[in-house]
């Protein structure tokens, strides 16, 4: 997720996902989330931020 966030513009396919997947094994890292703050609105980053869960293309561009 953070190299799609640090680009001007960012195509994925139906079957791409991104995730910002630290939260998973324990770690909380705050590099992904300043570009994924900048590029969606605050509670869908946070949502990513704080569950670690999959989301498919349509989700984050129908939110930013």
């Amino acid at each position: 997720m953070l190299v799609v966030s640090a680009c001007d513009l960012a195509l994925a396919s139906e079957a791409a996902a991104f995730c910002t997947p630290g939260v998973n094994i324990g770690m909380f890292c705050t590099t992904p989330l300043v570009g994924i703050g900048r590029n969606l609105q605050r509670k869908h980053a946070m949502e990513m931020a704080l569950t670690g869960d999959m989301f498919r293309p349509p989700a984050p561009s129908a939110s930013g």
